[in-house]
């Protein structure tokens, strides 16, 4: 098999295996042109139709369906194979780097990267962040989850504090846990991202056993729990970095406790190690986040 007919083939699963011809030419990393002249030129070596257009949109027809099934189980493994060996041999300036995680910290890689290719920022949950790495949606993934795989390699990014977050036009007793302030929070609704609902129990109940912070709404999503603080009706408890970009906001600090704090890692998949560049990023990222 000559080396064009493996790129035509891994073109054509690629595409049989994705919702589009824009998202294949993503996975690929080419332009979506690009890869409709590959799927072209697959097609006029097959003794029937292998596409054909439902409204504006390609597709597989019968016959396409069923040599996708039969190439599929004939050369398991061959995209990711490929995919992973254009990315061993490509150089940092030809690459295009994707980088999943919350706007925040995105931001701040954004505006001190040196990396010479093309990066793309993915932002959403920390949870959508580490699904996008292991569907290889994302090359990298800034996050406190940190799954129990062995797929994926997690190296320290920075140690975050967490802190009680409610809007700035609210007049609370003081910027400091005093039992008054305890006493304010407590009356007024707590909006808990899920993985710090029980993080009051130390926090507050340790010190003032009389207050019981419970939360009054739990989410996954930090932009929903932002918004709703934002317009005035509760108060939360946040990573430090999350609140740079948010102007409506301020933050008491929690007591001094090694348990108060919070690891963001620095994700990437376990195939993808022998990347030239990938480590060299990984560090400058490590840096930007310690500096």
């Amino acid at each position: 098999m000559h080396s064009k007919d493996v790129h035509l083939l891994h073109a054509f699963l690629v595409f049989a295996q994705s919702e589009n011809i824009y998202e294949a030419a993503q996975r690929l990393g080419i332009s979506q042109p690009m890869l409709s002249v590959y799927l072209r030129e697959f097609e006029a070596n097959m003794p029937q139709n292998v596409f054909q257009m439902v409204g504006r949109k390609k597709e597989l027809t019968s016959y396409g369906r069923k040599l996708h099934v039969s190439l599929r189980h004939r050369f398991e493994g061959l995209s990711e194979k490929i995919a992973s060996l254009a990315l061993e041999f490509q150089s940092e300036e030809e690459a295009q780097l994707k980088i999943a995680g919350y706007r925040s910290l995105l931001r701040r890689i954004a505006l001190n990267t040196k990396f010479k290719g093309s990066v793309d920022f993915l932002s959403d949950s920390e949870e959508l962040a580490v699904d996008w790495l292991i569907e290889g949606k994302a090359d990298l993934a800034i996050s406190r989850v940190v799954p129990n795989t062995h797929e994926l390699v997690a190296k320290k990014a920075f140690a975050d504090e967490l802190v009680l977050v409610f809007p700035k036009k609210w007049t609370v007793p003081s910027h400091s846990l005093s039992k008054e302030t305890c006493a304010f929070f407590a009356k007024r609704a707590f909006f808990a991202y899920e993985r710090e609902r029980t993080f009051l129990d130390r926090v507050f109940i340790g010190a003032y056993q009389e207050f019981q912070m419970k939360p009054s709404r739990t989410f996954s999503d930090w932009p929903v729990i932002f918004e709703m603080l934002a317009e005035g009706k509760g108060w939360s408890v946040a990573p430090d970095s999350y609140l740079s970009d948010n102007d409506s906001l301020t933050f008491i600090r929690l007591q001094k406790d090694p348990r108060n704090t919070t690891l963001f890692y620095i994700l990437s998949r376990k195939s993808d190690q022998k990347i030239p560049w990938l480590k060299t990023t990984i560090q400058e990222i490590q840096d930007i986040f310690q500096n």
